[in-house]
């Protein structure tokens, strides 16, 4: 059918393009929820973080696709800089 149609080329698009989310926190309780989701449609996440080492329930292969950079929430001109 034309829809069925309409939504394989919508997911071939979809995987086609590499799309790159920011979040803040992606490694905490609630944050690693959002970024599981992107990376399941196939995302990248820059994780800016105040605990960059903070351990991570994350495989290697996603941890691939995460890159992290410390974020300091106090210093306003952090976010810019990242």
């Amino acid at each position: 059918s034309t829809s069925e149609c309409d939504g394989a080329r919508e997911a071939e698009g979809r995987m086609a393009r590499t799309t790159t989310s920011a979040i803040t926190g992606a490694f905490s309780y609630t944050g690693r929820y959002l970024a599981r989701r992107l990376l399941d449609d196939g995302q990248r996440i820059v994780n800016l973080t105040n605990h960059p080492n903070r351990p991570v329930a994350f495989s290697p292969a996603e941890l691939a696709r995460i890159r992290t950079l410390p974020l300091d929430l106090a210093d306003e001109g952090a976010l810019a800089r990242a």
